[in-house]
């Protein structure tokens, strides 16, 4: 981790990959990974996209050792495992995803995702794209919705402007409306 005396922090390479090694064995069909190792990575990886996007807007008040190696708080771990298990059982079953699937991770829009502050979405498969939201009520928010919208219409723009062909590199997703 690098601080040029600026604002902005670069990860390197190294320390990256080996914080996504055991997600991308978890990804891969290695279910036996633990998940308490994966738990502290997924709150480094969030906090490092909180720094990543600009939410944090002093570096100097970054701590950077409990970033990289720090563990996350009973209550954060405990709602994560809870959120691992509801995706497992709801989501990762043939019903939804198969070996022959399409399947986006992180998927952004192109050249119409860098006009607004690089958006991207949690997954998309199979020409269905989902955004995960977490809520005390159960419920979405008007705000959720017109996410979701606004994502549909980015994907849109950015296949009429043929963002591969501008430069901005981009998985062409086909998303189905569908109304239940």
């Amino acid at each position: 981790m690098n601080n040029h005396g600026s604002n902005k922090m670069t990860l390197g390479f190294e320390q990256y990959a080996d914080m996504l090694k055991p997600v991308l064995e978890y990804i891969n069909g290695d279910l036996e990974n633990n998940i308490k190792l994966l738990i502290p990575i997924a709150c480094r990886l969030a906090y490092l996209e909180n720094i990543g996007r600009g939410s944090v807007l002093d570096m100097n008040q970054v701590n950077i050792n409990n970033v990289l190696s720090g563990e996350p708080k009973e209550d954060v771990e405990n709602e994560l495992k809870g959120l691992l298990k509801t995706f497992e059982e709801k989501f990762l079953i043939t019903e939804i995803v198969t070996e022959k699937s399409t399947v986006i991770y992180n998927p952004y829009f192109g050249v119409a995702g860098a006009l607004v502050d690089e958006a991207d979405a949690d997954i998309f498969i199979d020409g269905t794209l989902y955004d995960f939201k977490t809520s005390k009520n159960g419920s979405y928010s008007m705000i959720d919705n017109a996410q979701l919208i606004g994502y549909y219409f980015l994907n849109e723009l950015s296949i009429e402007l043929d963002s591969n062909e501008i430069g901005f590199a981009y998985d062409d997703m086909e998303i189905k409306i569908s109304f239940i």
